[in-house]
């Protein structure tokens, strides 16, 4: 940038020049920068203006592969039971098939990277972090990564761009972008969790009105108890629901009256368990609290109970028993078999609920039942009343007319 100004003498005329000049390269690289970030901020917002939800990350990560450069973009949500490993919930590129279900960070420590540090490009990635799952999966040597927050600031989940080349030095002036995006990211990954957590507490609210409906329309045992497993495994999309009843005669243990599986997981058939042989179920009896285990692996319970709580490879449950007027007569189970499950504090209240009213109408179906076989032996007696009333007028008219 130059400025001149004439030198006059006395007469007015021109016998000079002043002049100066500053070099304004940096302040013009600033402002070309400046409208550069400016228009990738835009054509971003504007290509995610109208998109939620799984439609919005996926946008999300398109415009910013396009942006970075890259192939592969992923946005992975972190897993509640494994914090070290993320759901991949979008994607842009070629995601290989080894990752479709999520992937372990833990290899060489980059959780630590992707999920406490600064948003970063990094170069030499395999070198740093060789052995990873994702870098040796996606053959990628470079990624910018940048932890994605809940509005809360609790960490949820990440984006990571992958490279199988360098990336370029004027990476770095797109990393606001990149922030920018994590934040929004964020946002909509709370939004989806909270929609997703309503509608199951409504689904849950119209499954326990179902299930009470039908305990109140019935005092039959069996259709209450196979009505109940039925709808409740169903509804908390579980592989194996089932009840147990409690018999203290003989000896006090529980045998297996009905139960629910999805296609694919044995059944448990015709057993029993001896209370005193199992500790786990022995704790149900004595308390009525809900036993909720996520991971049935690291229970420290031994004994028979393997037989129904260890069987087929099951990996997470929930159980807690039923009674009528304080006396336990069963317990309610559920179990989740192909995966381990992270029980709710909302599902737990769920199968409280329901083992009470199955727990009532068990007493009061017992009951009933009671009376019945009451009235057939009233029934069988009266019948035998009046045979031997029969027969001792029978034989009384026989000596009568004998005496005659």
């Amino acid at each position: 940038e130059t400025n001149k100004v004439p030198i006059r003498d006395g007469k007015g005329a021109i016998v000079g020049v002043l002049g100066s000049y500053r070099d304004i390269t940096s302040r013009r690289k600033a402002e070309e920068s400046l409208r550069q970030y400016s228009s990738n901020l835009r054509l971003l917002s504007e290509m995610t203006a109208d998109k939620a939800g799984g439609a919005f990350l996926q946008s999300c990560a398109e415009g910013l592969a396009a942006l970075l450069g890259v192939p592969l973009a992923i946005v992975g949500k972190r897993c509640l039971d494994k914090p070290e490993s993320i759901d991949i919930i979008a994607h842009w590129g070629g995601l290989p098939s080894a990752l479709s279900k999520g992937c372990d960070l833990s290899g060489a420590r980059l959780d630590r990277r992707v999920f406490a540090e600064p948003t970063r490009a990094f170069n030499e990635a395999r070198v740093h972090y060789g052995g990873n799952d994702l870098l040796e999966c996606t053959r990628a040597e470079s990624f910018v990564s940048v932890p994605i927050h809940y509005p809360d600031g609790s960490v949820c989940g990440c984006f990571i761009a992958l490279s199988n080349k360098q990336l370029s030095p004027s990476v770095e002036h797109l990393l606001p972008i990149v922030r920018i995006f994590a934040c929004r990211m964020g946002i909509s990954i709370e939004r989806a969790q909270t929609m997703r957590e309503l509608e199951m507490r409504i689904e849950r609210a119209s499954l326990l009105e179902s299930v009470s409906r039908q305990i109140r329309a019935s005092l039959e045992p069996r259709e209450i108890v196979q009505s109940t497993v039925v709808r409740l495994g169903l509804g908390m999309k579980t592989d194996r629901c089932f009840i147990l009843k409690f018999k203290d005669l003989p000896q006090p243990h529980v045998a297996l009256v009905s139960e629910y599986t999805v296609e694919g997981v044995d059944t448990i058939d015709s057993a029993e368990i001896n209370v005193s042989e199992s500790p786990m179920v022995m704790g149900m009896i004595e308390s009525d609290s809900v036993v909720a285990i996520n991971d049935l692996n690291e229970t420290e319970w031994t004994g028979k109970q393997g037989c129904f709580f260890n069987r087929a490879n099951t990996k997470s449950m929930i159980a807690v028993q039923t009674s009528y007027q304080n006396r336990v007569n069963g317990i309610l189970v559920l179990e989740h078999c192909h995966e381990h499950r992270q029980w709710t504090e909302d599902e737990c209240d769920l199968v409280k609920v329901v083992a009470d009213q199955v727990g009532i109408a068990l007493g009061q179906a017992a009951m009933l039942e009671k009376e019945r076989n009451q009235g057939r032996e009233l029934v069988e007696k009266n019948k035998a009343l009046g045979k031997a009333k029969s027969e001792a007028d029978a034989a009384n008219q026989a000596k009568s007319e004998f005496l005659s």
